[in-house]
């Protein structure tokens, strides 16, 4: 009877030391999730969160055609937990063998010691561009903490210039 309580007592003790090392801060650790609608905040177990961030995560998203902006909901999970309120988000143009920084600003955190953050921002097509592909670093004091790759779309910019070819040219 007592090697059955024993045997029983240890199935539980690695089924929960599983769930915990399965955490969605420690599988997505140092990464960003991205998604054109807003990340759950919950489930009923971790293994249920992951899968629901595993099924959410997109890897580019299209433009709104009428306002023309980025709307992108995002997931970050920290490399360590955070000792300060403010981080930096900067994108990266990565479209092209340079790396070349589009856009910088502040998120500001409700508290410290944050090992996820989960929030959104909107991008403009006017000062991003289209059909390009994103590199989204979220730092802390310099520090790089979390890092995603984002591939933005849209339609093709149409011109309507006009081209005589005259015969002086030609």
């Amino acid at each position: 009877m007592t090697k059955a309580i024993f045997a029983i007592t240890t199935i539980l003790c690695f089924s929960f030391s599983a769930e915990a090392r399965r955490s969605p801060e420690k599988v997505f650790r140092g990464q960003i999730l991205f998604s054109k609608k807003a990340f759950p905040r919950s489930a009923n177990s971790a293994s249920a969160y992951i899968k629901k961030l595993k099924k959410q995560r997109k890897k580019s998203l299209w433009e709104n055609k009428e306002t023309k902006e980025y709307k992108m909901y995002f997931a970050a999970f920290f490399k360590k937990p955070l000792n300060t309120l403010e981080i930096t988000v900067r994108i990266y143009d990565i479209s092209t063998k340079r790396k070349v920084l589009l856009t910088s600003f502040a998120q500001y955190l409700s508290k410290k010691g944050m090992t996820s953050y989960i929030s959104k921002f909107k991008l403009s097509r006017e000062d991003i561009g289209a059909n390009k592909d994103l590199l989204i670093v979220l730092e802390s004091r310099g520090k790089t903490m979390a890092s995603g790759k984002i591939r933005i779309l849209g339609e093709r910019e149409k011109f309507k210039g006009k081209v005589d070819f005259s015969a002086d040219e030609t």
